[in-house]
């Protein structure tokens, strides 16, 4: 029986990705890529978890591009391979060092030989052969693009309201503890102990606060929501500039410069919630009707 690949990838990849898959198929793999096996009309989701989960393999194409493009879908992808995969079984093909990548040792030694032989002998950097190729690349990776950045302002958003949350209900706890009206109540002598442990709590805090520097977190998270909204609406526009008769030539260079900016921002340091980003996603499927 034929061993399934399920294949990960950014659209920036697409022509790479092209001639993976077709010389895994000449190597009696059965490669699981999205513009063959997913039905749009479906729920996404879970076309893609099953994909994965009758899956042998899991290959990641990664690349410095697809960093730059910053996909949720491949970030759903890779969180999916890790819940329901052997880690033997995820693999990364790094296609800008031809290098395949394994963070363990159990991994099957033959099918790595086989990926990295897989590798086209001359990469054209991305480039098409086709005007349609290169337009179809192109429109798939606004439509990513524009899908990733509305996930990111919603997922920042998020963020800054919950973290502003407790950066102010903190501050209300603080100040009621420290009054000296509040200490003075005389129904504390008799939960001498409560008000021993709140005194104790809100001493903690108070020294915790400036280390946690909430208000810090919430101007960059604040910074970058509101960069990513920008960054939606030049995506929005351009998609719709796309359905018109806009030379591709024109959106390609509007959409190098969008990505550019993508590359420059930083969240380097902020928290990570990873079921707020599932719940991101969903509400991105849901609002563009992509759910069944």
């Amino acid at each position: 029986m034929k061993e399934q690949v399920f294949i990960s990838y950014s659209w920036v990849d697409a022509p790479v990705v092209k001639s993976i898959t077709e010389q895994l198929r000449s190597d009696s793999y059965v490669p699981w890529i999205d513009r063959e096996h997913l039905d749009l009309n479906g729920n996404l989701r879970k076309q893609i978890k099953e994909g994965i989960c009758s899956s042998d393999y899991f290959v990641l194409i990664y690349s410095s591009e697809s960093v730059l493009q910053k996909s949720t879908w491949v970030e759903f992808e890779i969180e999916t391979a890790k819940k329901f995969l052997a880690e033997e079984r995820i693999l990364r093909l790094d296609i800008d060092k031809k290098k395949v990548i394994s963070t363990s040792v159990a991994s099957n030694k033959a099918f790595m030989h086989t990926l990295y032989n897989v590798l086209p002998s001359e990469m054209k950097d991305g480039k098409m052969q086709t005007p349609e190729a290169r337009e179809e690349y192109i429109r798939k990776a606004v439509w990513d693009g524009m899908l990733g950045a509305d996930f990111n302002t919603r997922y920042w958003s998020h963020l800054i309201r919950r973290y502003s949350k407790r950066d102010k209900y903190t501050k209300i706890f603080l100040a009621i503890i420290s009054s000296s009206t509040v200490a003075s109540w005389g129904f504390w002598d008799e939960i001498d102990l409560l008000w021993k442990s709140l005194s104790a709590i809100s001493a903690f805090i108070a020294l915790a606060l400036p280390i946690l520097d909430w208000p810090k977190t919430i101007s960059r998270m604040s910074d970058l929501a509101g960069k990513w909204s920008r960054i939606e609406y030049e995506y929005e526009n351009l998609w719709l500039r796309l359905q018109g008769d806009t030379p591709i030539d024109g959106v390609e260079d509007e959409y190098k410069r969008i990505r550019g900016e993508v590359a420059g921002l930083d969240d380097r340091g902020l928290p990570e919630d990873v079921k707020l980003k599932q719940q991101c996603r969903d509400e991105v499927l849901k609002s563009r009707d992509l759910t069944s």
